[in-house]
């Protein structure tokens, strides 16, 4: 009833998935089953294919990180109710479901901490096997529910995501220490700069004029902003500040999504080939974020 099933890391972008799935597809490797969770960064793949090794082969040589995982793999009466009975009589037995997707040929496909003990609980229900993969590589039961290759993953995906907010952190603190004014806007201001480097991008400038640019623009608002809405404010106490800096991000908010609406996007500076080890995959811009967070 345990099958392996292959887990690769695709980076979250167009037509990614599809050059996965191509190379696979090139070298005759039949897909049975898959399943995408999906992280801010890069998605996890997970397969389940007639040739493992094949399939990881081809995959590794591609340049993408495969990693082989045991699954328990049963098959169920196509019937109304039979999903439910099933991940109840695993909830009731202790076990937690990590995940579960469905297989081929009417089957389910689902992983826990303990995958001896829940084949033999789906046996003794009355549950058969289902289709089995040709290659004869197994993972040994009783591995890891997350490798240390899935960590190093979600862990650079956050150090990179948390970058941005910490970077906007820091505008905070700055704002604070030089006039005593929590700035509830900044995020806005953030948000702004980015929109506009975008729209200089749309009009043909390059990647680091639209830098420039949103600097300069962003400096000229906050300028304004300060001037106009802030400084009549700095006797009026606490209270009033506040007012007037969330009415500013509600202001820049809108007008952004009345100008660019809510699909834009700018091409990584350093380009859309990721570096790719066995551990994992990584785009040159965010380590750029990275190294800015820890010199800053």
């Amino acid at each position: 009833m345990s099958i392996t099933q292959l887990s690769i890391f695709v980076e979250n972008k167009p037509g990614h998935l599809a050059d996965a799935l191509s190379t696979l597809g090139e070298g005759r490797v039949n897909i049975l089953s898959f399943t995408i969770a999906e992280t801010i960064d890069y998605g996890i793949l997970r397969l389940v294919v007639d040739h493992v090794a094949e399939a990881k082969r081809l995959l590794v040589e591609a340049g993408y990180a495969a990693v082989e995982h045991p699954v328990v793999c049963a098959l169920l009466p196509n019937e109304p109710g039979v999903l439910a009975a099933v991940t109840r009589l695993v909830s009731d037995s202790g076990l937690n479901i990590e995940y579960v997707y469905l297989g081929p040929r009417d089957s389910l496909i689902l992983r826990t901490e303990e995958l001896e003990r829940l084949e033999s609980l789906l046996v003794a229900e009355g549950f058969r096997p289902s289709v089995r993969t040709t290659s004869p590589d197994r993972v040994a039961d009783g591995d890891t529910v997350v490798t240390f290759d899935q960590f190093l993953q979600y862990l650079f995906s956050g150090i990179t995501n948390g970058s941005v907010y910490a970077l906007t952190a820091l505008g905070f603190t700055l704002v604070f220490n030089a006039t005593q004014i929590i700035n509830f806007s900044q995020g806005q201001l953030v948000m702004l700069g980015g929109m506009v480097a975008v729209a200089l991008h749309g009009i043909g400038a390059p990647l680091w004029l639209c830098f420039l640019g949103a600097v300069a623009l962003v400096v000229v608002v906050t300028v304004g902003f300060e001037r106009i809405a802030v400084r009549p404010l700095l006797r009026k106490g606490v209270l009033a500040q506040i007012i007037a800096t969330v009415g500013a991000s509600f202001v820049f908010e809108t007008a952004a999504m009345l100008i660019w609406g809510d699909a834009v996007g700018l091409p990584p500076f350093s380009g859309d080939e990721p570096i790719r080890s066995r551990c994992g995959c990584a785009v040159p811009q965010s380590l750029g974020w990275r190294a800015t967070i820890v010199i800053w």
